[in-house]
């Protein structure tokens, strides 16, 4: 019987609302994995890099595998204070470490993942990374690497985030509970939305800290090798998640957090709404869902309606021309477009002419995204024409 093992760390700030590519989550996917193997195999390829850097720079250089395998400190001396002002080995020495590393894990490595995209609107810090952590789960779930009949356990285990700047004092003084009350939901749920699949149960969320575990360590090396693109070029298992198509998997629990959105901004919330709705693979049953609170904002919109023709505007340009993933939104943002695009008949005529200002920013963002791809129609063209001729 085979247990399947994910290592998820992550980079970055998560409470900027531009994309950079340096906010996501990241890791790797083993089997039958094993703390004590898997230290003693990376530590005996090692001997021969640290015999060469005690010649040359002396014993206090030499790379210790338990405390310094910390990406970022290893590469920049700036970063090597606090808790890991103890790595002393030479940065011109790290790339060969590493490299040994990769290669050293090359086989027993199933898969390697990042997320991509990050979302528009959110809370605070950590309400955005569990929403990128969220969707990245499900997505590397869906996955045909468990479809294996022998399967007896898939083990999640996250790199806990015990900051006191993320958690605030009260929440970081319970930190523990805190952590087990969301290993607890999050089992719940993936157990709800995969109920169907043969590992149906069978899936243990743990949340653990870095530094005592190898797995995550190796979680981190990864992260950093797909922030600067470095050491794993050989590497044809691995995949970037982007935050949207996760959407499909949260939808019953997405239209209650809708609704809450709505009711303190109804623009948002209406917004977030259609971005649900646009996600690819929804079931019949979430589309119906998620079309019926679309039915129920627009219902309810009346003076913010303005207010939805700017954050739509906003949205638009942020996804296809400030975020660093645009070109990888445009297929997307073509969906959504034509969704927004279906309820317009919906939308109340007022005095100001929201609607038809709708319209045209739909068209606008429309004919980028074609020609982007070269198939701009001669129709769309006269359509906006028409309504600039018109306005």
């Amino acid at each position: 019987m085979s247990i399947y093992s994910i290592f998820i760390d992550e980079t970055g700030d998560f409470y900027k609302s531009e994309n950079k590519n340096t906010n996501f989550v990241a890791g790797w996917i083993t089997k039958n994995f094993s703390k004590k193997r898997t230290f003693n195999k990376i530590d005996s390829v090692l001997k021969e890099i640290n015999n060469d850097i005690s010649q040359e720079y002396g014993k206090d250089y030499l790379f210790n595998l338990e405390t310094d395998l910390h990406y970022s400190p290893l590469h920049k001396d700036q970063f090597r204070s606090g808790k890991d002002n103890h790595i002393k080995v030479p940065v011109d020495c790290v790339p060969k470490i590493i490299e040994t590393i990769t290669n050293t894990l090359k086989n027993d490595t199933l898969h390697i993942f990042r997320s991509s995209g990050f979302p528009i609107y959110f809370i605070n810090e950590q309400a955005s990374y569990f929403e990128i952590l969220h969707s990245t789960i499900f997505q590397l779930l869906d996955n045909n690497i468990f479809d294996n009949e022998d399967l007896e356990k898939i083990e999640i285990i996250i790199a806990s985030r015990r900051s006191e700047i993320v958690l605030g004092k009260e929440i970081y003084k319970n930190k523990e509970e805190y952590e087990r009350k969301i290993e607890d939901s999050l089992t719940r749920e993936i157990n709800e939305v995969f109920k169907y699949k043969k590992f149906a149960k069978k899936v243990e969320v743990k949340i653990e800290i870095t530094n005592r575990n190898i797995g995550l360590k190796i979680a981190d090396l990864f992260t950093g090798c797909q922030r600067d693109s470095k050491y794993i070029d050989s590497y044809t298992n691995k995949k970037k998640y982007n935050i949207q198509n996760g959407f499909k998997y949260s939808a019953k629990r997405k239209c209650q957090e809708l609704m809450d959105i709505f009711s303190l901004d109804k623009a948002k919330g209406l917004i977030l709404a259609f971005e649900n709705v646009s996600s690819k693979d929804l079931t019949s049953e979430n589309i119906y869902e998620l079309e019926n609170i679309i039915k129920i904002f627009l219902s309810k919109l009346g003076d913010s309606l303005h207010d939805f023709y700017e954050e739509l505007n906003y949205y638009l340009n942020t996804k296809t021309a400030r975020d660093s993933l645009k070109y990888e939104n445009l297929d997307y943002i073509e969906m959504f477009i034509k969704k927004v695009e279906s309820y317009l008949p919906l939308i109340v005529v007022d005095k100001y002419n929201h609607k038809n200002k709708i319209d045209f920013i739909l068209l606008k963002y429309y004919l980028k995204i074609h020609s982007h791809h070269g198939r701009t129609g001669l129709q769309e063209v006269e359509k906006m024409d028409i309504m600039l001729n018109k306005f």
